[in-house]
């Protein structure tokens, strides 16, 4: 006789959130999530940001996971929510005829992933020609361990006012 192998359980968890969002002024924004996490027992957690908005610039910051909570399923650890900080810059001209926008943002945390440790650099840019048509393309790299880099681009196409044809690789 063969015997009943061993049952097997799937692994899940749900995220639920609600995000509050406060101009102070024309130039600061803040900005927090609150979320639980939930898988065999509930962890809250929060999220928070801020951008300064000078000029056409803008910088920005945000701290995800600030509670660290860890998720486990009949006392296994499922997953754990490492505190990641990144920082990011930006310069979002007034359009016009040709319009260049471009941002670049950096984690300054390392987070553990099952590809290796990441800490990512990424910048990209947009051109708009008369705002109807925008060409966009954009890098992203690791810092940390192996390189992995990644690439993007894309476009987009005003078929009409308010309604856009996109399309990225």
């Amino acid at each position: 006789p063969v015997s009943p192998s061993p049952r097997l359980r799937a692994s899940w968890w749900d995220e639920s959130g609600a995000s509050l969002v406060h101009s102070m002024g024309n130039h600061l924004v803040r900005a927090s999530t609150l979320r639980l996490v939930r898988a065999d027992q509930g962890r809250g957690d929060i999220d928070l940001g801020a951008m300064l908005r000078i000029g056409g610039g803008r910088i920005g910051f945000v701290v995800k996971h600030l509670h660290e909570p860890d998720l486990t399923a009949d006392g296994m650890r499922l997953a754990s929510f490492d505190r990641q900080v990144r920082v990011g810059a930006a310069y979002l001209p007034h359009p016009g005829m040709l319009t260049l926008n471009a941002a670049l943002d950096a984690d300054l945390t390392t987070t553990p992933t099952v590809f290796g440790n990441a800490r990512h650099l990424s910048g990209g840019a947009e051109l708009w020609i008369d705002r109807r048509l925008a060409l966009r393309g954009g890098v992203s790299l690791n810092t940390v361990d192996a390189l992995r880099r990644s690439f993007s681009a894309g476009a987009s196409a005003a078929i009409q006012k308010g309604i856009f044809f996109d399309a990225q690789l």
